[in-house]
């Protein structure tokens, strides 16, 4: 087994590209000579292999390669914690890493930029157009109207797990399956579309702040609405903007082509 992309994601983006000790930021910034430095290090809390730092464990194999056995170190204290298992036992690192995870997140939570900035999602119309928009990204933000009967609220979760589910795996899933998935996404904005609804999607470079640190963090973030059509952003009449970009001509309907939304401290909301 190895470390999976994904497991690389969740690790760093919980672990706010700091060292879950020293707290040093782990990309050092490019000069003006080379591009940026990497020096943080993904770190096993129970070795992958069983002569291996704390690696005599009943943790089963398939489970050393995944984020709960995994912390983010620079790498002196990579070696350090791995040059002395005794001192650095698994238990004293998983606790490490829940103490520096949860402060990770009381940082980002505490220090989400000011602003609140509007942006755009343009409508989607098929699975190929959500997946390029969507999928691929760091995180996920979903938002809809308020379902007024169970089965809307059933073809609309069932849309949001669909989204989550691929969103979580997408850069491990091979070709063909990205090609079922965009597939199986048109059926489900068809389904959509006959019960009224209108699907938007944005991807966005989001910018978090941490506390006390200059340089902010950044990720990218897919935005993915679902609005009745008898919305009122989605019925706008003004289409003079919409006219200048000659959207108009790409798709023949009496729904606008994007809606502006507000992202909020907490969440996203329609404007």
């Amino acid at each position: 087994m190895a470390i999976s992309d994904k497991t690389r994601k969740v690790l760093w983006a919980r672990s706010g590209n700091r060292c879950a000790i020293c707290r040093r930021e782990l990309v050092n910034e490019s000069t003006q000579l080379d591009d940026e430095a990497i020096v943080g290090e993904e770190c096993h809390i129970v070795a992958r292999e069983a002569n291996g730092a704390r690696g005599d464990s009943p943790l089963p194999i398939d489970e050393r390669d995944k984020p709960a056995n995994l912390i983010l170190l620079c790498r002196n204290h990579h070696k350090e914690v791995d040059d002395q298992p005794n001192t650095f036992t698994a238990e004293v690192l998983t606790k490490m890493k829940a103490v520096h995870e949860t402060w990770v997140r009381k940082k980002l939570t505490a220090r989400k930029e000011a602003s609140l900035p509007v942006f755009f999602a343009f409508r989607v119309d098929t699975g190929t157009e959500l997946c390029s928009s969507a999928m691929g990204t760091d995180a996920f933000q979903f938002n809809n109207d308020q379902p007024k009967t169970q089965q809307e609220a059933e073809l609309i979760g069932g849309f949001s797990q669909s989204l989550q589910d691929y969103g979580d795996m997408w850069s491990d899933v091979e070709a063909k399956d990205r090609v079922l998935a965009q597939l199986e996404f048109d059926r489900q904005i068809a389904e959509l579309n006959q019960q009224g609804f209108v699907v938007y999607a944005a991807e966005r470079r989001e910018r978090w702040k941490f506390s006390e640190i200059e340089r902010p963090f950044h990720f990218t973030t897919a935005y993915v609405l679902v609005v009745r059509e008898d919305n009122p952003l989605a019925k706008r009449k003004d289409d003079k903007i919409e006219r200048l970009m000659r959207l108009n001509a790409q798709k023949e309907s009496g729904f606008t082509n994007f809606i502006p939304v507000l992202r909020g401290t907490s969440s996203v909301r329609l404007l």
